[in-house]
């Protein structure tokens, strides 16, 4: 499982491999998201999650991953309140990127929650995350 960092990236670490290679030269054309609740929760007063997916790049021979700003994609309005349904989905997408990426990048989209307001942050949430890249070969 790879962990989004305090300066911005992500470093795989474990046995697990959660990226792939390009493999040819490509450009990133778009980005989708759709992430559903995977239980009911009422969120605390005054919070808001704002489940986000972002792509990041690592040269062929790295593990530290960059993110890619073009690419953040953020559920709008987010979920806030309660109770929210489980599987109540949202959906995000970024269209006409046009990001030029190498053969052998290595690509890795990152699911991660944004957490704003006031009010306690000690609790888990159970998302899940499903969504696609649209990839144009040079």
């Amino acid at each position: 499982m790879a962990s989004l960092d305090a300066n911005g990236t992500v470093t795989l670490s474990g046995n697990r491999q959660d990226v792939f290679s390009l493999p040819f030269d490509a450009t990133l054309e778009n980005i989708y998201m759709t992430v559903n609740s995977r239980a009911t929760f009422t969120f605390p007063s005054g919070i808001t999650v704002r489940p986000f997916l972002e792509l990041y790049t690592a040269a062929p021979d790295s593990n530290v991953f960059t993110p890619v700003p073009s690419t953040k994609l953020t559920v709008q309005p987010g979920y806030s309140g309660g109770p929210i349904p489980s599987n109540t989905a949202q959906a995000a997408s970024v269209r006409q990127i046009g990001l030029q990426l190498t053969a052998g990048t290595r690509v890795l989209i990152g699911g991660h929650l944004e957490i704003s307001g006031t009010g306690p942050l000690l609790h888990t949430y159970y998302f899940y995350f499903t969504g696609g890249i649209a990839l144009k070969q040079q």
